[in-house]
């Protein structure tokens, strides 16, 4: 009986280490690798041979491949509008007849933009240099123009589809500091957008972030640069995934850049704004691309309440598309020029900008680039601007 019961277990272990030892070295790594258990472990080519044969003898083992794909990310577009200076209400001075106020208390907010609000509304974002100020509180400031309007003329923003504006410029104080900050509560009550000196903003836009500061550089020494690199801190720390820059510099009346200009719009650049928008000499001039962005030196006047008739009465909107994957910028540089006029009549300013056709649509183009012929840009007749070789 003991001799019976000791066979069968010296068998059932034999069975259990040939178990394992087959399912530990040929069946299971099969399943897993894919290949024929009759070919590991050998290593005589008579014994690779034999194997071979038995494997084309025998059904194969089904193998399943699985593709890994990889979808990119969405790109998402963000259009940005710049246009020149707007100001709303008027020098005491200058009378009411045929002033912008006049223009408001008659046609109401809707009036001024109607021609151009289909460009801002169709747009991500709207920026204007805001020159002048909104209050009734202040002394007239001792300077040959000084402007001031009523808080409800920001309806005119509202109705032409802009959400922010630059707002520091040799008008910004024109009724004192009370008319400065008085403004600047009047852009908060109207949720209208706005940078000036070391306030900077912040508007989003398909979830992408879009800093904006505004700067006066016509004060003297180093003023300028230090402000800029203040603001530029602070907005770097809102966690922006652009930065528009908005410059009030340049001579007036002239369509010549200066070296101030030039030094100051590549610093902005080199400290990360990706568009650099220009002011102040109420005419155009030339635009130039460094390092992957734009600098557009000046985009003259647009529904200017400051001047009944000027002498030059062509203006621009500057429209770039900005392209971002996964919160990245994109390299690229699609940008175009809509040519306007500050007026939809030619013999006097009615504060109505109206886009250009035809002829006067080619004039505005060909004085573009006749004034960026010393920079590296072009614009095609059909506004778009292209680079060029130098």
């Amino acid at each position: 009986m003991k001799k019976w019961w000791f066979a069968l277990i010296i068998e059932l272990f034999m069975i259990m280490a040939f178990a394992i030892i087959y399912f530990r070295f040929d069946v299971l790594p099969a399943i897993i690798l894919g290949d024929n258990p009759a070919n590991r472990f050998t290593t005589t080519e008579e014994t690779v041979a034999d194997s071979s044969e038995e494997q084309d003898a025998t059904e194969q083992p089904f193998i399943e491949t699985i593709y890994l794909t990889t979808e990119e990310a969405p790109i998402t577009t963000i259009t940005i509008s710049g246009a020149g200076d707007c100001t709303f209400g008027r020098d005491v001075e200058q009378g009411y007849a045929l002033s912008y106020d006049s223009y408001y208390d008659k046609h109401g907010a809707g009036y001024f933009f109607k021609n151009v609000k289909h460009i801002f509304q169709a747009d991500d974002l709207s920026i204007v240099n805001f020159e002048g100020t909104l209050t009734k509180r202040g002394a007239r400031q001792d300077k040959t123009w000084a402007f001031k309007g009523k808080t409800e003329y920001l309806n005119t923003l509202i109705e032409g589809g802009i959400e922010a504006v630059g707002f520091d410029n040799n008008h910004s104080k024109d009724y004192g500091t009370v008319s400065y900050t008085d403004t600047m509560d009047a852009f908060d009550e109207y949720g209208i957008y706005y940078a000036s000196r070391d306030i900077a903003s912040v508007y989003e836009a398909k979830d992408i972030r879009i800093g904006m500061v505004a700067i006066n550089a016509l004060t003297g020494g180093s003023n300028a640069e230090n402000r800029l690199l203040s603001a530029m801190e602070k907005i770097r720390e809102s966690s922006c995934d652009m930065i528009v820059v908005s410059f009030h510099w340049g001579e007036e009346g002239s369509p010549n850049v200066t070296g101030k200009q030039k030094s100051l719009g590549k610093m902005a650049i080199d400290e990360g704004a990706n568009l650099v928008l220009g002011h102040h000499p109420h005419i155009l001039q030339g635009i130039e691309e460094y390092n992957g962005a734009y600098i557009v030196y000046s985009l003259g006047n647009f529904a200017f309440g400051g001047n009944k008739n000027p002498s030059d009465f062509d203006t621009m909107i500057f429209q770039q598309t900005f392209s971002f994957q996964d919160g990245e910028l994109l390299d690229t540089m699609n940008a175009q020029i809509i040519p306007c006029s500050i007026s939809s009549v030619s013999n006097i300013n009615n504060f109505q900008p109206i886009v250009l056709e035809n002829d006067a649509k080619q004039r505005v183009i060909d004085k573009i680039n006749k004034r960026s012929q010393n920079f590296n840009i072009i614009v095609n007749d059909d506004g778009k601007i292209s680079a060029i070789n130098q």
